[in-house]
């Protein structure tokens, strides 16, 4: 047990006896070492063994477990996230008929609301095994953004800028190691060489924003910046390892299409207009990715996780009072919410061939 970092258990018996007068040794041996819990017995765990792991459990970056009902994640599950300073991802099954509930979106971000958690954090409902996985993205910084921006850093031909623009809220402010000099360790961590540093010198920049767009932060304020000239943008997530010949390949169909939106992957809009990419079916036929083409395709959505480019004067000032008066479950679809501002524009976008995929790194 001396390494023991990851516990997976299906037994109810052994997490009753881990919190109970005698198991003191085994309990201090894993508080101290224990980064990823999961409890998958078929059965769910109650809101004392909640409060206890999380006393428990400082260190934690994963939490996975089952819950009764949705209520049950909402009165134990807020304290536990407000607490778990360490916590990067959180997997909670509900059991007990939450498929007639259809629990969605919008019921976590006001779930959270309500009990002031405000971190930035990436949701997925799983409808199939009725489960909600939650991302907390602030931990990105030290762990998979390194990975994107060693891959931006090394692109056959370079940015002029690499910006990561943050928000200004009390959650961020709080984590004082965001900032350059941290993320600077983390990338020697992967490469070392001179020219690494020199690139990450160079073009690497952090941007405060006063104004929170929630995960439109990637691409509003840079818009506001240079509306008025025809700069060209890409807009990249914080989870992917791009591959070499990603900025030139955009760059070159930019060129070609400079009216347009180019991108390495796109959702198809699906007839009933419901956001899913659950199942093979789904994926295979509404997902289209660059490296499965040979000519230029049209979409409807493209989606940032492989990267877009636009140029900043295809869009009006509008974009921001429409964005300001939308619901917070818009909000939070920011690829589909700015496609749609190009749509209403008539400005075409295009999935493009290229040579090969990028890594997720999440």
């Amino acid at each position: 047990l001396l390494n023991i970092n990851k516990l997976t258990t299906t037994s109810c018996v052994l997490i009753k006896q881990l919190f109970q007068p005698g198991c003191e040794y085994l309990l201090s041996l894993l508080s101290a070492r224990l980064l990823h819990f999961n409890l998958l017995y078929d059965g769910v765990i109650s809101y004392e063994t909640v409060q206890a792991i999380r006393y428990n459990f400082p260190y934690l970056k994963s939490f996975s477990a089952c819950l009764p009902h949705f209520e049950d994640f909402r009165d134990a599950i807020s304290s536990f996230i407000r607490h778990m300073k360490s916590l990067q991802y959180l997997h909670i099954g509900l059991k007990g008929g939450n498929n007639e509930k259809k629990i969605c979106p919008q019921d976590i971000y006001e779930c959270f609301q309500r009990h002031d958690i405000s971190y930035e954090f990436k949701l997925h409902i799983d409808t199939c095994t009725n489960s909600i996985h939650i991302w907390f993205t602030p931990e990105r910084f030290h762990y998979e953004l390194p990975f994107v921006i060693h891959s931006l850093l090394s692109q056959t031909q370079l940015p002029k800028q690499i910006r990561i623009y943050l928000s200004s809220t009390l959650v961020i402010i709080r984590q004082k190691n965001l900032t350059l000099r941290h993320l600077k360790t983390y990338i020697k961590r992967l490469d070392s060489s001179k020219i690494t540093e020199k690139l990450f010198n160079k073009l690497l920049q952090i941007r405060w924003e006063e104004e929170d767009y929630d995960p439109t932060m990637k691409f509003l304020p840079i818009i506001k910046e240079f509306q008025s000239k025809s700069q060209a943008i890409m807009i990249c997530d914080d989870d992917q390892y791009y591959h070499p010949y990603t900025l030139a390949t955009l760059n070159k169909y930019s060129t070609k299409y400079e009216n347009s939106i180019i991108g390495l992957r796109d959702w198809r809009v699906r007839e009933d207009l419901i956001w899913s990419l659950e199942g093979k079916y789904e994926i295979g036929y509404h997902v289209i990715e660059s490296h499965y083409l040979s000519e230029v395709y049209r979409v409807g959505v493209l989606t940032a996780n492989h990267g877009y480019l636009i140029r900043s004067s295809f869009f009006y000032f509008h974009i921001y009072q429409d964005f300001n008066q939308v619901s917070d479950d818009i909000r939070h679809v920011d690829d589909i919410w700015l496609n749609g501002q190009a749509s209403k524009l008539n400005i075409p976008r295009y999935v493009i061939p290229s040579c090969c995929s990028h890594i997720e790194v999440t």
